[in-house]
């Protein structure tokens, strides 16, 4: 993803011939923070992990099943194309439910001040 933002910036640079310090500044800064986000979305995930660990949190094959059903529901589409997107256990969306589940379960018994 940084790579890739790199090549596009250098690209556009190149176009326009703004070919300079502060097109490459702009490059070096946009992957800084691409890179300070991806660090975030890494410790929050690992956060969730260790909450949903902890916590126990678990999906039901009913749950996985009614979470199937209504996104072929909202895609206008069967939960045989549902399967077959996700695979047969749905893997991809059983990691989604816990994830979700979890959170709702902090938001459930966190006490703002």
């Amino acid at each position: 993803m940084v790579c890739q933002l790199y090549q596009e910036m250098r690209y556009k640079a190149l176009q326009t011939g703004e070919i300079n310090f502060f097109v490459e500044r702009d490059i070096q800064d946009q992957m800084e923070n691409i890179q300070k986000e991806a660090r975030r979305q890494v410790k929050i995930r690992c956060i969730i992990q260790e909450i949903t660990e902890t916590e126990q949190i678990q999906i039901s094959r009913e749950e996985l099943e009614s979470e199937a059903e209504a996104m072929a529901e909202r895609q206008h589409t069967t939960v045989r194309e549902i399967k077959s997107f996700f695979g047969e256990n749905l893997d991809m969306l059983r990691e989604d439910l816990l994830v979700r589940k979890t959170i709702q379960r902090i938001c459930k018994s966190a006490v703002i001040l």
